[in-house]
């Protein structure tokens, strides 16, 4: 998506307002549409790489990015986001294009671990993830583990 902006940035790169934006967008969708009820900031991001998409000076779209060895011995992509008014536009392709590129270009194409929301299983698929476990409820929604091998 070519009018998007997109950045990479550790989370002691951010501005308060950038910061600010792409926390409030995850609670906004995780804790409000979604209506779970949980900590969102669980002391990862701090040592994760974040992708946050632009549209002129609001973040519209972000996740991270979880190098081997944080949460499990694979590479994990988690926080997937996009503002409401957004979807169905592509950009969950575009973060996970941007995400795999990012994966290759830093740890030659490791494993890669995601927490899906069942109905969005078809996306990552066509991102070579296949499912590892059976589905469960997190939250009050549907997951179910998926695994991109290397190669």
């Amino acid at each position: 998506m070519q009018w998007f902006d997109w950045r990479w940035r550790r989370l002691d790169e951010f501005k308060a307002n950038d910061l600010y934006q792409m926390l409030a967008l995850r609670q906004r969708i995780f804790v409000l549409e979604q209506r779970c009820i949980y900590l969102d900031a669980d002391g990862v991001d701090a040592i994760t790489e974040h992708l946050t998409g632009y549209d002129g000076d609001e973040i519209v779209a972000c996740l991270r990015l979880l190098p081997p060895h944080v949460k499990g011995p694979e590479a994990a992509i988690g926080r997937v986001a996009v503002a409401r008014r957004y979807r169905r536009q592509g950009l969950g392709r575009e973060l996970m294009r941007h995400a795999m590129q990012r994966l290759r270009d830093q740890h030659r194409d490791p494993a890669v671990h995601l927490a899906a929301q069942t109905h969005l299983t078809g996306l990552y698929a066509a991102f070579g993830f296949n499912p590892i476990s059976e589905p469960y409820d997190e939250d009050g929604i549907e997951h179910v583990d998926m695994r991109r091998e290397p190669g």
